[in-house]
Order: structure tokens, then C-alpha cells, then sequence
């Protein structure tokens, strides 16, 4: 099979979640093109297939400036996806802040920075990286849901309320969206 053949395979096989197929086809591929790009590729794959040491020894291998300029990105968004499943908070923070630094308008980045800052309980910068994502582009109704959610936890019910109002406008059947609207009338009518 060809490279790129099998490179569009690996795709189809990650799309389809077949991991540890995509992860077999991969090794396969290093053995002929030992590429930084395809290492980091492969780093993620093992991420996904719950191998995390494995994953995050690749990862240390990786010369990134060796990676093609435009899959930096790539590479610092699976890097940190790997250090937050590992509980590597602040590493994950640092990873996706280099995302952010990049020309690619995208909403992870500042949604998975959120999440890791709940946890920490840090509300407050939590919907200062929400709200600077809402010019960015993809999954803005997770924007808005997260953002609803913040501004209950602040007591914020009319912004709440706009935020999850937003979230349904653009997916009508995001989930638990419904749920929160319904808590916030509630809330509402019982004058909170």
C-alpha cells in the first residue's frame, strides 16, 4: 500500500474507532517513513488506545521542530490530550496554551483549558477562555453549554440563561441543554 494510501486508511480506521487497528496499520508505516509528523500520529493513537506510557515515551522522542509548521498545532493539542488523561494539569495547561498561539481558529483549545481549570475550581478564568472562544470556529453550542453551566455555578442565571439559550439555537438537541434551561426556570420561579 502506498503512503498516502495508508495514511487516508489510518483515517478511516480512527474515524471508524478501530484504534487498535489504526495503531497496527501505523507501526507498520513507521518501519518505512520514521517521520516526526507520523510519530506524533502514532503517539495519539496510543493515547487512544489507553496506552498512555507508551504514548507519552513517543511523545518524548519527538523533535518538534522537525514537524511541518502547519501540524504543530496537531501535535501540541495531542500532547495535551495525553497529559489530561494522564492528570497532567498544569503540562496540559502549558500544551494548549501553545495551541492557542497558532493561526487555527478552534474552539478546543479553550474548551479543554476550561475544563482543567473546574477542576481547580477556577470559575472565573474558566469563562474568560469561553468567552475568547466564541470568535474562534467549531463546536460553539459546547461553547455556550459550558459557559451556561459557569455562569450558574457564579449565580449568573440571566446570562445562564443567554448562554444556554444560544447553545439550543445552534443545536436544538444538544445534550443536557434542555435540562439546564429547565433548572434555570425553575430557579427563576422560585426567585433565585
Amino acid at each position: 500500500m502506498l503512503p498516502n494510501e495508508t495514511k487516508m486508511k489510518i483515517e478511516i480506521l480512527l474515524d471508524k474507532g478501530m484504534v487498535f487497528s489504526a495503531k497496527k496499520l501505523c507501526e507498520k508505516m513507521i518501519e518505512t517513513d520514521n517521520s516526526e509528523y507520523l510519530k506524533f500520529q502514532y503517539a495519539n493513537i496510543l493515547r487512544m488506545c489507553t496506552l498512555f506510557s507508551k504514548s507519552e515515551n513517543t511523545f518524548r522522542t519527538i523533535d518538534v521542530e522537525r514537524i511541518p509548521e502547519k501540524y504543530r498545532y496537531y501535535y501540541h493539542l495531542y500532547l495535551a490530550h495525553l497529559l489530561m488523561d494522564i492528570g497532567k494539569t498544569e503540562q496540559a495547561k502549558d500544551e494548549l496554551k501553545k495551541c492557542m498561539q497558532f493561526e487555527v481558529s478552534d474552539t478546543i483549545p479553550y474548551v479543554y483549558i476550561a475544563s482543567l481549570l473546574l477542576g481547580e475550581q477556577d470559575n472565573e478564568e474558566a469563562i474568560d477562555y469561553l468567552t475568547r472562544a466564541l470568535d474562534k470556529k467549531g463546536d460553539i453550542d459546547e461553547v455556550y453549554y459550558n459557559l451556561a453551566t459557569r455562569f450558574l455555578v457564579r449565580g449568573d442565571l440571566d446570562s445562564a440563561m443567554n448562554a444556554i439559550n444560544s447553545c439550543l439555537r445552534l443545536d436544538p438537541e444538544y445534550p443536557n441543554a434542555q435540562v439546564i434551561k429547565e433548572d434555570l426556570i425553575e430557579l427563576e420561579r422560585m426567585n433565585w
